[in-house]
C-alpha cells in the first residue's frame, strides 16, 4: 500500500520516467524485503534469538 501511495505522488516531483521507476523499485523493494524479513523469521525463528530474517 505504501508504494501504491509512493507512486501516485512521485509525478509531482516531476524526476524523470527512469528516476520515477527506479525510486518506485527501490520503496518495493525495501517493503518487500521488510516483510519478507519479518516472514523468514516467523518461521525459522526462535523466541529472544537472532534469525536469517532479522540478521542485518
Amino acid at each position: 500500500m505504501l508504494t501504491l501511495m509512493y507512486l501516485l505522488y512521485l509525478p509531482r516531483a516531476r524526476f524523470s520516467n527512469g528516476l520515477e521507476w527506479l525510486f518506485g523499485m527501490a520503496t518495493l523493494v525495501g517493503v518487500l524485503a521488510q516483510s519478507g524479513g519479518f516472514l523468514v523469521h516467523m518461521v525459522v525463528g526462535e523466541d529472544g534469538n537472532r534469525s536469517v530474517g532479522t540478521i542485518g
